[in-house]
C-alpha cells in the first residue's frame, strides 16, 4: 500500500486509527520536507488521533517549520483539551514566531477553564505586539463571562513595563459594563503605575460617579502626574465641579505640569466643541 498520508486516511478503517497514525508519525520522523510534514499532520488531525500527545506535544516544541507549529496546535487544542494547556503555555512565552503565539491566543479563548483566561491574561505581557493587541481583545470578551478574573487583570497595572499596562488598559477598556465600582475601590491602591491608569480608564469610560472620589483625591494627591490625570478625566466628564478644579489650576497652579495639563484640557474641550457645530 502506498503510504502517502492520504491514502492512509482513505483507509483508515482497515489499517484502524491508532495504527493509521503511528505510520504517519514514521513518515513524520523520516522526512525534512516542510510541506510534506503538513500533510501528515493535517491527516493526524482530520484522523481524529487522541493517542499521541507527546509526538504532537514534542512537534510543537521542536519543529523548524511555523506551519507545523500550527498544525501542532490545532490538534492539541481539538484532542487533548486540558492536558494541552502545559505545552501550549510553554510555547506561548518561547515559540519565536508571533503568528504561533497569536494563534494559541485566540484557540485558547475557545476553552472554558481557568487555565486558559489566566494565560489569555498571561499574553498581554508578549513581546509580540500582535500577541498583546489579540489578548486583550479575546481577555476582554472573556472577562465578560468570567468578571471574577477582573482583579488579576488590574494586578497587572502594576507593571512596570510600559507596553504591558498600555494592553492591560486596553483590554479593560474593551469589557462592555465593566463595573466601575471595582475600579474606585483600586483608586485606594498605593501603587503608582495603577492608580494613573485607573483614573485614565475612568475618564474614558465616562464614569460620572467617581467624580466626588477624585476631586477629594486631588485635593489630597501630592504627585503631579497622578493629579494631572485626575485634570485629564475632568476634561472628558465637562461637570462643574471638576471643571472649576481645572480652571482654578490653570490660573493659581505654580507647578508647570499640572499648569500645562490644565491648559490642554481646556484646549481639547474648546476643540471638540469646535468640531461638533
Amino acid at each position: 500500500m502506498n503510504l502517502a498520508p492520504e491514502e492512509i486516511y482513505n483507509n483508515i478503517n482497515q489499517i484502524g486509527k491508532n495504527e493509521g497514525a503511528n505510520i504517519l508519525f514514521k513518515l513524520y520522523y523520516i522526512t525534512d520536507n516542510a510541506i510534506k510534514r503538513q500533510k501528515i499532520l493535517k491527516t493526524l488531525f482530520k484522523i481524529e488521533d487522541t493517542e499521541h500527545f507527546k509526538e504532537i506535544e514534542s512537534t510543537l516544541m521542536s519543529d523548524e517549520d511555523y506551519n507545523c507549529r500550527l498544525e501542532a496546535v490545532k490538534i492539541l487544542v481539538n484532542f487533548y483539551k486540558d492536558k494541552a494547556i502545559k505545552p501550549l503555555r510553554w510555547a506561548l512565552e518561547n515559540d519565536r514566531s508571533w503568528k504561533v503565539r497569536v494563534f494559541i491566543i485566540e484557540k485558547l479563548s475557545l476553552l472554558d477553564n481557568n487555565s486558559s483566561t489566566e494565560i489569555l491574561i498571561k499574553g498581554l505581557e508578549d513581546q509580540f505586539k500582535e500577541v498583546r493587541n489579540k489578548s486583550a481583545k479575546l481577555i476582554s470578551e472573556k472577562l465578560k463571562e468570567k468578571p471574577q478574573f477582573i482583579p488579576l487583570l488590574l494586578q497587572k497595572l502594576q507593571d512596570k513595563r510600559f507596553f504591558v499596562r498600555w494592553a492591560v488598559e486596553s483590554a479593560l477598556l474593551l469589557i462592555n459594563k465593566l463595573p466601575t465600582k471595582v475600579l474606585i475601590d483600586y483608586l485606594e491602591d498605593d501603587n503608582y503605575y495603577t492608580k494613573r491608569a485607573i483614573i485614565r480608564i475612568l475618564g474614558k469610560l465616562n464614569a460620572i460617579e467617581s467624580i466626588p472620589i477624585l476631586i477629594n483625591l486631588y485635593e489630597k494627591e501630592l504627585d503631579p502626574y497622578i493629579k494631572g490625570e485626575i485634570l485629564t478625566a475632568f476634561g472628558r466628564f465637562q461637570d462643574e465641579k471638576g471643571m472649576k478644579i481645572v480652571k482654578k489650576t490653570l490660573i493659581n497652579e505654580k507647578n508647570h505640569h499640572l499648569k500645562y495639563t490644565a491648559s490642554q484640557t481646556l484646549k481639547n474641550i474648546h476643540l471638540n466643541s469646535t468640531n461638533d457645530e
